[in-house]
């Protein structure tokens, strides 16, 4: 299994949400310009955020990947 962090920014690089999940490998990852969704809180009726992947970072040595998404607020 490999780590994944979701750093949420705003367009000057202010951190708004950190997320960090578990996943697999074989699932595919996002690229630099994919737009990727997600939930503000973990609630089926919170509100969905959505946000450009700016880059990908990976650490092969902790086995994690971590991906900035901006979003436009």
């Amino acid at each position: 299994m490999e780590k994944r962090v979701f750093i949420y920014i705003d367009h000057i690089g202010n951190v708004l949400k950190r997320k960090t999940t578990d996943s697999s490998i074989i699932q595919s990852l996002p690229r630099a310009g994919d737009e990727v969704y997600d939930r503000v809180n973990n609630t089926s009726n919170s509100n969905v955020i959505s946000g450009l992947v700016q880059r990908v970072q990976f650490d092969y040595l902790s086995g994690t990947v971590t991906i900035y998404v901006r979003i436009d607020v």
